[in-house]
């Protein structure tokens, strides 16, 4: 895995979207990348805490399932980090 540093590469905002957001605990994120990469996705909570890790060897395009009803109410940050680069979005739990 690639480390990416803070001066790298910003992903575009498009490369991942989150459907719903806020969610009750079922999610779709959908993947959209322009290669395919290696990729580490992590979800954690405001406090740093890994919620979620995910290792891909050939990232390119995915939509991924995820049932977030266990996680407590709150913000959460996913992380994806690429080969090109690094991007953070927020996703909000709430029933």
């Amino acid at each position: 895995m690639t480390t990416v540093r803070t001066q790298d590469r910003l992903l575009p905002a498009s490369v991942m979207t989150f459907s719903p957001n806020p969610t009750a605990g079922e999610m779709t994120v959908q993947i959209d990348l322009k290669n395919a990469t290696q990729a580490r996705m992590t979800i954690t909570d405001l406090t740093g805490k890994i919620m979620y890790l995910r290792n891909f060897d050939a990232l390119q395009n995915e939509s991924i399932q995820m049932d977030l009803g266990e996680y407590p109410n709150g913000t959460y940050l996913v992380r994806l980090v690429t080969e090109n680069g690094a991007r953070t979005w927020k996703v909000v739990v709430q029933r």
